[in-house]
């Protein structure tokens, strides 16, 4: 009988042995394996690391050596140790006899393993040469060595009973690792090879009775091995553990490098956003350094994409729209980040599909896969603790998540002397349920916040002379939504989405004792798209992006229009309640293509679409309605790869905006108000240096035309508030250089250099007027308010051994703009200042803002558990950083107020599987 035994070896082992995580049970044993939860620390000594490869070489064609004649004839029996060196394309390239087992088997198997072909190995950079140590085995007896391969002329195999076997799981995750190598080793030094199953299981047969070493290890993983006694007559099981280097997940928040319509997306991965200082972790917050967002006034949360109002940039989940993406303060996204696949940030030049939006676009994707293990997340900061769920019931994929802040409770242990009270508060929920079949995805999504806001002073502080400016603040806002999906493959080139949606704004408002906002909006939503693949070359998708919504509000104000345009601080004054009710409706259509014009479809692409946008507001009030008007958005952007890894992208197109819900509003008649429009152009580059570092610049200019802005002449309320008079210019550049997380090291430098002017009234140029010079009522051209001419965030981070964990963020933005004012003329008849300015509205900056925040973070890893730990130390530099300019009474002195202090955040995440 003539066998062959085949076992390879990685050239570069540990020269230490490091003992593993394991748990041994036998059959005839009563107590079961130990689950005992210890840290990595107290089971895994230290071992020195596996290449840095992340797929090993696999052999795919074996070719036997026939066994020498000689050596058949004298028994002999022999194992040749070969060195071979595996080219980037998986041939051998080099074979060298390391340990000979006589000239005829030396001879057999060099001979034969010129002829193996392999998968070639790969590392970060891609496919790469590597050498291995190969064990080719000589064997005349199946009994002797598990896992021999029989010669097509041996006899029947003898099959021998299972005596070892067990499963490897990965520590803290306890996921079942598949197609992981299992080595025992014999204590005559002879290796067993075997791996595991889809299952994490492995077995191997005959193994003789005596204490062996157990092992495995597999790149990017460390190596685990046990001893262990093994009985002819009974079978051992042993359960492996082995620990990941690297448990953070890679998965994309943004898709740019992949080929797509929007011109500028950026690219994070979920370890690098875990691991930003000052971000809380939070998959959106991270936006904010990234190119095009500027920094927004303190507290406020609001989204300030390329000098855009920040109403004019559109927020959605899985793309239907949402009011606000932060909560109060802007520290953390409305959406548990848990709950979080991927988050398209799109500051300019995006496609057909988003509309109604002259800024930027922000999409959070929800999760959609189904989990390979179930796991329970709880977290905890400064700011809020939550929990949340992901896991698969049934084939069905089941996330649930809810969170809430405690801030309100800790702020009056700060200002309980002071008598002054600020109280904020938030929560949000979400829970999703997918399927998946064959052809269809099925996804249903609910989710909520709500955000309050109480602040009051003591009562012997003053308050002014005015009695409308008594009392204290408050507001609500609290937003729900409910939307189905339902995905489907027609044919392998066509494809339809639809997707309806429910959902409930409540907006409450109040200053004083006598101003207060209360608006209702239930609305529907539904997205329906069509994918048709037209031959290699072209796909055409056709969309419809419905919404209608019902307003109903109420304003009550302590004065009528006819006192505040006339103002007598001796007259009575009357209370005015403003209220409307009504229905708008907005059924959008866009329709997109892209196309692929050379043989290389790669090479260039283009996605020329144009998306039809119309609104019809009516009022119950009103036989006519409010606003009806349509407008057409042409869009062109393009791909062309100059070389292999450098990128020429460019986008034009037009975008325009409806008015906004406040701006609609009369008491009675047609608002006559036209669609906001923007003409933007757009072109870049991208490099790829190498599979981690790449590099990003672009150059971007906006015309805005038909800008919404306050009718001066309005002096009641049957006169248009508001009037498409304005117009505005934005340019600038972009620029961010990426070191991805391949290896220790990650971060990024983000650069924007940008100019936003606004003219409200530039056909009143020459009308008189008695306010700042340069002010928007003067028809001159000025610095939009939230402008910031240079932003500057730089991030950095390593990883540390032991799962520990540092990074950095230097923030450097030009101070926003303010008017400087150098006294003030007294009215005796109100018992007031009234300022007056020494130079043009916005001529003047607050002085720069800069900080640098460090974050340390440490992995703790059981068998069944994690615990993430960190300290965010949030400007731990810092400089003057003012966010608002404040004047004493008469305005003949100002001082800053300055934003948050040197803060340390402590926060625990715990994550268990099971």
């Amino acid at each position: 009988m003539i066998l062959l035994l085949m076992t390879m070896i990685w050239a570069q082992e540990p020269n230490e042995p490091s003992p593993g995580d394991a748990e041994e049970t036998k059959e005839d044993q009563s107590e079961p394996p130990s689950d005992e939860q210890t840290p990595e620390s107290d089971e895994n000594a230290s071992a020195e690391e596996m290449p840095a490869l992340i797929k090993a070489p696999e052999l795919l064609e074996y070719v036997q050596a026939p066994y020498p004649e000689k050596a058949q004839e004298e028994q002999r029996e022999g194992t040749v140790l070969l060195l071979i060196e595996i080219d980037e394309a998986g041939d051998v390239s080099y074979v060298e006899v390391l340990r000979s087992a006589g000239e005829d088997f030396d001879q057999a198997a060099v001979e034969a393993t010129w002829n193996f072909v392999f998968s070639p190995a790969e590392d970060a950079n891609g496919p790469t040469p590597v050498q291995i140590e190969f064990e080719y085995g000589f064997v005349l007896d199946t009994k002797k060595v598990e896992g021999a391969i029989e010669d097509e002329t041996a006899q029947e195999e003898v099959i021998l009973p299972v005596n070892l076997s067990g499963e490897l799981l990965e520590m803290g995750t306890r996921k079942k690792l598949a197609d992981f190598p299992i080595f025992v080793t014999l204590p005559d030094g002879t290796i067993l090879e075997s791996e595991t199953d889809e299952n994490g299981q492995y077995e191997f047969r005959g193994v003789p009775a005596g204490v062996v070493r157990i092992s495995s290890v597999f790149a990017e993983y460390e190596k685990t091995e046990r001893d262990i006694e093994v009985f002819d007559d009974v079978k051992t099981e042993l359960r492996l553990w082995i620990k990941n280097q690297n448990y953070r997940e890679d998965e994309l928040v943004g898709l740019y490098r992949k080929p797509s319509a929007d011109v500028a997306r950026r690219t994070l991965s979920i370890e690098e956003i875990r691991r930003v200082p000052g971000t809380f972790g939070d998959a959106v917050r991270v936006i904010q350094t990234l190119p095009g967002a500027a920094r927004p006034p303190f507290g406020s949360g609001l989204l300030v994409i390329r000098g855009a109002n920040p109403q004019d940039s559109a927020v959605y989940v899985d793309g239907i729209r949402i009011p606000i993406i932060y909560h109060l303060g802007g520290y953390v996204s409305v959406i548990n980040s848990d709950l979080v696949e991927a988050v398209d940030y799109l500051p300019g030049s995006f496609g057909v599909r988003y509309g109604r939006s002259l800024g930027g676009v922000v999409d959070v994707k929800t999760k959609t896969d189904l989990p390979e293990q179930n796991q329970f997340s709880w977290s905890t900061d400064i700011l809020d603790s939550g929990g949340s769920f992901y896991g698969n019931i049934n084939d069905f994929g089941v996330f649930i998540a809810a969170r809430r802040s405690y801030v309100d409770l800790f702020i009056p242990l700060f200002t309980r002397d002071s008598g002054f009270t600020v109280k904020p508060r938030w929560y949000d929920y979400q829970a999703k349920i997918t399927k998946k079949t064959a052809k269809d995805k099925f996804s249903f999504l609910l989710f909520g916040f709500e955000d309050v806001l109480n602040a009051s002073s003591p009562s012997d502080v003053a308050q002014g002379t005015d009695q409308d400016a008594q009392g204290d603040l408050g507001s609500v806002y609290r937003s729900h939504r409910a939307y189905f999906l339902w995905e489907r493959n027609i044919t392998d080139n066509w494809q339809i989405r639809f997707q309806p949606s429910v959902g409930i704004d409540h907006v409450i408002f109040d200053a004083g004792d006598n101003f207060k906002i209360d608006q209702f909006q239930p609305l529907v939503e539904i997205r329906a798209e069509s994918d048709w693949k037209l031959g290699d070359a072209i796909t055409v998708t056709a969309g419809a992006d419905f919404i209608l919504g019902q307003y109903d509000f109420t304003v009550d104000l302590p004065f009528n229009f006819e006192y505040a345009a006339s103002y007598d601080p001796l007259a009575e004054r009357e209370p005015v309640q403003l209220s409307g009710k009504g229905v708008g409706l907005g059924p959008d259509m866009y329709v997109s293509a892209t196309i692929s014009p050379l043989a290389d479809r790669d090479r260039w692409v283009l996605y020329p679409g144009v998306r039809f946008t119309f609104v019809d507001v009516r009022d119950e009030a009103n036989d006519e309605p409010l606003v009806s008007s349509w407008d057409a958005d042409p869009r062109l952007s393009s791909r062309f790869k100059l070389t292999e890894n450098t990128l020429l992208k460019g986008g034009v197109g037009v975008y325009t905006q409806p008015p906004q819900p406040f701006e609609i509003w009369r008491p009675s008649g047609n608002t006559q108000l036209e669609f906001e429009r923007v003409y933007s152009a757009e072109i870049g580059v991208e490099h790829q240096f190498n599979e981690g570092l790449n590099a990003d610049v672009s150059v971007f200019g906006k015309q805005l035309r038909n800008l919404i802005v306050d009718n001066p002449e309005a002096l009641s309320a049957d006169d248009l508030f508001f009037v498409n008079e304005g117009i505005g210019r934005i340019y600038g550049m972009e620029f961010i250089l990426r070191q991805a997380p391949v290896g220790n090291f990650f971060g990024w430098i983000s650069y924007t250099l940008s100019r936003s002017e606004r003219n409200d009234y530039p056909e009143r140029q020459n009308e008189e007027s008695d306010s700042t010079p340069g002010s928007p009522s003067t028809g001159s051209w000025y610095i939009f308010d939230l402008d910031q001419t240079h932003i500057l965030v730089m991030v950095a981070g390593y990883k540390l051994p032991g799962d520990l964990g540092i990074s950095s963020k230097l923030q450097y933005v030009t101070g926003a703009p303010y008017t400087p004012y150098s006294g003030g003329v007294y009215d005796i008849d109100s018992d007031s200042y009234t300022p007056y300015s020494a130079g043009n509205y916005n001529s003047e900056r607050l002085p720069a803002f800069f900080a640098v925040d460090l974050r340390i973070d440490k992995l703790f890893t059981f068998k069944r558990w994690q615990l993430e730990a960190y300290l965010d130390m949030l400007n731990i530099i810092r400089g003057t950083n003012p966010e608002f300019t404040v004047y004493n009474y008469d305005y003949t002195e100002q001082t800053y107020i300055s934003g948050l202090p040197f803060i340390p955040s402590i926060g625990v995440e715990a994550d268990v599987y099971f």
